[in-house]
């Protein structure tokens, strides 16, 4: 669907006026019983539904696990080209921000002692990517991620849950094109 905020209005008509009231807030969920059918290669992430997708990354060669970690950047590519095959005036922005979150075994989000997620970044879909720069306390809990350490178990793309819509994003999951972590690493003494 594609909605342009500041142009909805809301008519009510009686049998005497008519009036016209515009939308101060929006809240849009969407229930969705069956997944539209995607190319193999990619996996639909949908403002407003309360999905996630969940990305593992495998720390167990010596020379990462091991490592110091100096700088964390995690990039997805996106596939903004299949979601611009839309009918003539027919608005579908992309979402305003994306927000990546660790997640413990139980599907908690472990936080810090001021209650916000101890691995928390967020972005805005721009050149086909996503691209997440991970700042000091999601550094930290990174490293201890490495080190099998810390609650942390997986990381997770999601929407903030305030002012969402039902923006689509089209992630790419296959061989060529796949979300990649980039360390910033010193290798461990011999």
């Amino acid at each position: 669907m594609g909605f342009r905020f500041s142009e909805i209005r809301l008519l009510v008509f009686t049998a005497t006026d008519t009036v016209t009231l515009t939308a101060s807030k929006v809240l849009t969920t969407v229930a969705r019983e069956s997944l539209p059918s995607l190319p193999e290669d990619r996996v639909l992430l949908q403002d407003g539904l309360g999905q996630v997708v969940r990305l593992r990354f495998d720390f167990s060669a010596d020379s990462v696990q091991e490592a110091g970690l100096h700088a964390a950047v995690l990039e997805v590519p996106i596939d903004s080209m299949q979601l611009k095959q839309a009918p003539a005036s027919f608005v579908r922005p992309l979402p305003a921000t994306v927000r990546l979150i660790g997640v413990n075994a139980e599907g908690n989000v472990p936080v810090t002692s001021l209650g916000e997620p101890i691995v928390l970044a967020t972005t805005t879909p721009e050149g086909g990517r996503l691209r997440f720069r991970l700042g000091s306390t999601s550094l930290q809990t990174l490293q201890r991620l490495m080190l099998g350490e810390t609650p942390v178990r997986y990381l997770q793309l999601e929407f903030p849950t305030d002012d969402n819509t039902l923006g689509p994003l089209l992630l790419y999951a296959g061989p060529m094109l796949r979300p990649t972590l980039i360390l910033m690493v010193t290798p461990p003494s011999p």
